[in-house]
């Protein structure tokens, strides 16, 4: 039997474990490599060298289990494993393509791993279950029997390949030459199989020694884990310093740590998931200790990678045109990503190129309804004046091309290097160059990519990544090498050079946390679901099932959590946590935490229910020089955000959206005469209400040329109820389709195009045809003479601006529009003003309409036609139109008179749910300067 040896709270493990072993001819085995690592210092400076091994637990197992050929790992492991399935196994499991077996491959290999480490297999299962059923669910039964099938395939595979995995090396239990005794420091959880090797050591008198931090009453010797404990068999922790910080939301955590440092003086500071915080990659690392490594995900090279792989993967193939089209939305997500659009501009190109070619495509998109841009850059023929940024976008689209080409792994590597398509020195800077690693890790992941296919023996990816879903093999190799390749940069790790300084807060995650006695913590984040962890769904087996099994449960994995945290505590010195109650996300205090509160007497509890705002602390603190420390009741008022007023801005001629705009939302106004504001753009493809809008009017101006035409004269009289409409309304919407050359890369190459031809473009056609009749009847048109001015028709010559509201004392400046309404009709009697609709109206552009068109309001009519509901809305009655255009006027001269005031602000409705708090104020910033703008903040 093994010695199983506690070490109190109050001694380092690794020193209590070295004083009492012998070390020559011995094989120490920790859970962690922050553990290892102090271990080799500990007996490098103690011992000198000595004649051992230091590993963990995962590494000694393999260590110690023979196999016939090499282990396979990683993404090789995965590439074979999908390369084995059948097509029977594929369609049972729904896998399509390579991707797609990803994570079923992981639970995969978790499964067997579990299973064989558990020392089962099917003659035990069957002893266990005699007498009830072991597959309970549904199907269940079918599909183990397809696991072990697959199983079996996938050992065949690579066994042709002289390989061999894990999973078989655990199923063989064959052992290598035991030779050494075993120490087993802070590792508290053993597997059947662990346990097994462990006998065989002692059978062969070697020495097994396994150390844990507790006492004895916490330790089960006979299965050699951790049993479930109360807190006060843990640690009396009487003497402990433990405050709990209790926010009410999740920036409390964060904000609350950084207010209460000075206090605390916190040595380590401990998250669950430092790398995906908001953040983390802003912390000054003056301050904060970050470690010495950091996730290649974050680098400049594996974003490029990633946004190029965005494009491939929205990129669609249009076989009946032989035309490759890039959705607008994505290409605008690239050029926002600064790295990627940065790498097409030349050596002395303006960075504002990239702003202009997002306004731009951002114009292409909301203005032109244009869904998409063609590799061959036939959109971009019809938009010469811009030629440095069709130039621009030429460049991306003339890359992403090239980049189709590539077909394995080779051809990748092919195109990385000086002056070819993807030159990796023009994506790291030289400063990042001098602070990381990139360029020697991209370099070395790239040749331990490159031999993937060599020691595989791939001779054509198709089968891999090809599946229905891709209309186009180029396009769907391609992208897949490139994702196989951000695949295999993800798990690595970038070397980081920092400034040597003392005193600073160490960070770490939760689960690689150095446990290290007689330090200040700090522990962020304390809540149901992090800890005790999230309780997932296990594959395969239940939770009744694995109980049955003697596998690990969720609670299992949640009394591990337990000892973790409270090992944390029990080693500290002074111990802060901060943890949080969000009822509006259903976000609860760990129930650990809760278990501290109930037990501990001396604990210090704190509430805060102060709200932060992230983006100023970082602003203010976290990137600024200076001590750790923030203004908490600093809260910027509306005025803060109000820009100064300017003449000019009003000065210009108004349409009336852009009037409007004013009136609501001065402020916005602003911004958007500024053009400064975030272009947002969905990634939906559709056919967008815009479109839908210039379709419709096109359809009915095309309509009114035709009877033009037919009368050769914009005066006529014409039979509007008994003359049959519909055949030229079909016309003139074949018309715009047929001879718009931009209609193919407005329209969405989705079902959308479906559903327009059959719902849409039925309804445009019927409603049409019902506008002439109706239009005729409600104005008695029908056979009276009549002249027509239908919108983009220029011989009305109204195109000038006018004033509508005059200069007066309350108004600084007169207030001129330049407008066109969509139809325009006179009679000898009347006057007609008709705007088109595909939604709701307003009876103040009316308004603005009439006094724009006419003088004289004599027997003018003006209405919106409500297309979608086939109705004539906003008729303004003679009576009303002067009191209604007084009640308008009035609000223009309020508004105005206001922003000359208070500049251009943001309405007081507007304000509570404006969520742009933290928008930077650009020309005061530019104005003062950076360190003038915060103070200006404060």
């Amino acid at each position: 039997m093994p010695k199983i040896i506690p070490v109190d709270f109050n001694n380092d493990i690794i020193e209590a474990a070295l004083k009492n072993e012998v070390l020559e001819n011995t094989t120490l085995i920790f859970n962690s490599h922050s553990e290892i690592s102090r271990a080799y210092f500990f007996i490098q400076n103690k011992y000198g060298f000595v004649e051992n091994k230091l590993q963990l637990i995962s590494e000694w197992e393999d260590s110690i289990l023979e196999s016939e050929y090499p282990i396979l790992k990683e993404e090789r492991r995965v590439i074979s494993f999908y390369n084995s399935l059948s097509e029977e196994s594929k369609r049972y499991f729904k896998i399509s393509d390579y991707f797609q077996s990803i994570k079923f491959a992981y639970k995969f290999f978790n499964f067997w791993e579990e299973y064989t480490g558990n020392m089962l297999n099917d003659s035990i299962l069957r002893k266990k279950f005699e007498n009830e059923n072991i597959f309970d669910q549904e199907n269940q039964l079918q599909t183990y029997q397809f696991l072990k099938k697959i199983k079996n395939d996938y050992k065949l595979y690579i066994n042709k390949m002289e390989f061999s995995d894990k999973i078989f090396q655990l199923e063989d239990v064959n052992i290598k030459k035991i030779n050494s005794n075993l120490i087993f420091i802070d590792v508290n959880n053993f597997t059947k199989l662990q346990k097994h090797l462990i006998e065989k050591y002692t059978a062969k008198k070697f020495s097994v020694s396994i150390y844990f931090w507790g006492n004895e009453r916490i330790f089960d010797k006979e299965n050699l884990k951790i049993k479930s404990f109360q807190y006060k068999d843990l640690e009396d922790f009487s003497q402990k310093a433990i405050a709990i910080h209790i926010g009410d939301n999740e920036n409390n955590s964060f904000n609350n740590f950084l207010e209460n440092q000075e206090e605390t003086q916190t040595e380590q500071l401990i998250d669950f998931n430092f790398e995906q915080s908001s953040y983390y990659h802003l912390l000054n690392t003056e301050y904060f200790d970050l470690g010495n490594s950091i996730s290649f995900r974050t680098s400049p090279i594996f974003l490029f990678f990633s946004t190029l792989n965005s494009l491939l993967h929205n990129l669609i193939y249009e076989e009946d045109e032989k035309m490759y089209l890039i959705p607008i939305y994505s290409l605008i997500n690239a050029i926002k990503e600064k790295r990627f659009a940065k790498y097409f501009l030349e050596e002395d190109s303006d960075e504002i190129l990239i702003s202009q070619t997002i306004s731009f495509l951002s114009n292409l998109w909301d203005n032109d309804s244009l869904r998409y841009l063609d590799l061959q850059n036939t959109v971009l023929k019809h938009y010469k004046k811009k030629s440095a940024i069709c130039d621009y976008i030429k460049k991306i689209t003339g890359f992403i091309y090239a980049i189709l080409s590539i077909k394995n792994i080779k051809d990748l590597c092919n195109f990385i290097g000086k002056n070819e398509p993807i030159e990796i020195s023009k994506i790291v800077t030289e400063e990042e160059i001098k602070q990381y690693n990139y360029l020697e890790l991209f370099y070395r992941i790239l040749e331990d990519f490159s031999v993937i296919e060599e020691i595989l023996q791939i001779r054509d990816w198709n089968k891999m990544f090809f599946s229905t879903k891709f209309k186009n093999k180029n396009i769907a190799i391609s992208q897949g090498i490139i994702r196989l390749f951000l695949e295999y940069m993800k798990p690595k790790k970038s070397q980081i050079e920092y400034e040597k300084q003392d005193k600073k807060i160490k960070l770490t995650e939760f689960d690689k946390t150095d446990f290290t006695i007689n330090k200040r913590i700090a522990i962020l984040n304390l809540i149901e679901s992090k800890i005790p962890s999230k309780k997932q769904n296990r594959f395969f087996w239940t939770e009744s099932q694995r109980n049955f099994l003697e596998l690990r449960t969720k609670d299992d994995i949640s009394l591990d959590d337990k000892y973790k945290l409270y090992r944390l505590i029990s080693l500290a010195k002074t111990t802060d946590l901060y943890t949080y109650n969000d009822a509006e996300e259903n976000i609860e205090i760990s129930s650990f935490v809760e278990e501290l509160m109930l037990d501990v007497k001396n604990i210090k509890i704190i509430k805060s229910e102060k709200n932060y705002s992230y983006k100023n602390l970082i602003q203010t603190n976290l990137k600024s020089k200076g001590k750790i420390k923030i203004n908490s009741d600093y809260k910027k008022d509306k005025k803060f955000y109000a820009f100064g007023f300017d003449k000019k801005y009003i000065e210009q001629p108004f349409s009336y959206y852009s009037l409007s705009m004013l009136l609501k939302n001065p402020f916005m106004f602003f911004l958007d005469n500024l053009k400064i504001k975030d272009i947002q753009v969905s990634d939906e493809l559709y056919f967008s209400n815009k479109f839908l809008g210039i379709l419709i009017h096109s359809v009915l101006n095309n309509n009114w040329q035709r009877i033009i035409e037919v009368h050769k004269s914009t005066q006529f009289s014409h039979n509007f109820i008994e003359f049959e409409n519909k055949d030229n309304i079909v016309k003139s919407l074949k018309s715009y389709i047929n001879n718009d050359q931009l209609y193919y890369f407005q329209t969405p190459h989705n079902f959308s195009s479906k559903y327009f031809d059959l719902i849409i473009k039925p309804l445009i056609i019927e409603n049409s045809t019902y506008f002439f009749k109706k239009f005729a009847e409600v104005y008695d048109f029908n056979n009276k003479k009549i002249t027509v001015f239908a919108e983009k028709n220029e011989t009305r010559g109204n195109s000038s601006e006018k004033i509508i509201f005059p200069k007066n004392e309350k108004l600084v400046t007169d207030i001129k529009v330049k407008v066109r309404a969509d139809l325009q009709v006179e009679s000898q009697n009347s006057k007609v003003i008709i705007d088109y609709k595909t939604g709701s109206g307003s009876e103040e552009q009316l308004l603005i309409y009439e006094r724009y068109y006419y003088d004289n309001l004599e027997n003018l009519k003006s209405a919106i036609f409500s297309f979608f509901k086939k109705k004539f809305d906003n008729k303004i009655s003679e009576e009303n139109r002067e009191k209604k255009f007084e009640k308008l006027k009035t609000k223009v001269e309020e508004v105005i008179s206001k922003i000359q005031s208070e500049g251009f602000a943001i309405p007081n409705k507007k304000y509570d749910s404006f969520d742009n708090k933290d928008l930077s104020r650009t020309d005061l910033y530019i104005k003062y300067g950076r360190q003038s703008w915060l103070n200006l903040q404060k």
